[in-house]
């Protein structure tokens, strides 16, 4: 895939997502024995990296990108921030409030373990969107916010549940899902994220 979430255009720059951490709360209602519905909040934060090659100039922040630069930003200091480095890492960093509704369909259930499909989705209101600038040896800077992040967006859930029962009202829950976001930005960009989740929880 080309398409960059910072970049308006299609190009080879390297791209990657960041691992994150995530935490919220849950609640699940089951209607009988095997079908429930599950309810929660949590913050969810995101990051995607493009690696664009140093050219010695700032051409590319005059360019098409999908950044609002901010006002203290020049071609002069951001090139002297970034002079003798390769390349630069643009990160582009998102916070949001989600709240996911997934329904839960029991496969298995034994005295110590059990497996759950959960389907569903997950609306969010994004809270934050701001890039960072990288080169080797130096901290980071702020360079500006995105312009491409809808205010609110949702995506598809599908994932499965293992649980191991530690004590009779007690039981710990670890669930891998996958989160495909829907219209995620606007603009000129074909990025279309997926969310690869691992999540953990203890359910009394």
């Amino acid at each position: 895939d080309k398409s960059s979430s910072v970049m308006k255009n299609n190009n080879d720059y390297s791209k990657k997502a960041n691992i994150d951490r995530n935490y919220g709360v849950y609640g699940r209602v089951m209607f009988n024995e095997k079908i429930g519905l599950r309810l929660g909040f949590s913050i969810t934060d995101v990051a995607y990296t493009t690696t664009i090659p140093n050219t010695g100039t700032s051409s590319w922040v005059l360019g098409p990108t999908n950044i609002i630069l901010n006002d203290d930003l020049t071609k002069e200091n951001f090139n002297d921030y970034a002079k003798d480095a390769q390349k630069i890492d643009l990160k582009q960093k998102i916070k949001y409030h989600e709240f996911p509704f997934e329904a839960y369909y029991m496969i298995q259930d034994t005295k110590k373990i059990g497996i759950d499909a959960i389907a569903g989705f997950s609306t969010y209101f994004r809270s934050e969107s701001i890039v960072v600038a990288k080169v080797a040896n130096k901290d980071p800077i702020e360079i500006g916010k995105s312009n491409n992040v809808k205010d609110v967006i949702a995506s598809i859930n599908l994932g499965m549940s293992f649980n191991y029962k530690i004590m009779k009202k007690l039981q710990f829950d670890i669930a891998p899902l996958a989160k495909y976001q829907i219209k995620h930005f606007s603009g000129d960009t074909n990025f279309k994220p997926v969310l690869f989740t691992i999540q953990t929880w203890l359910t009394y």
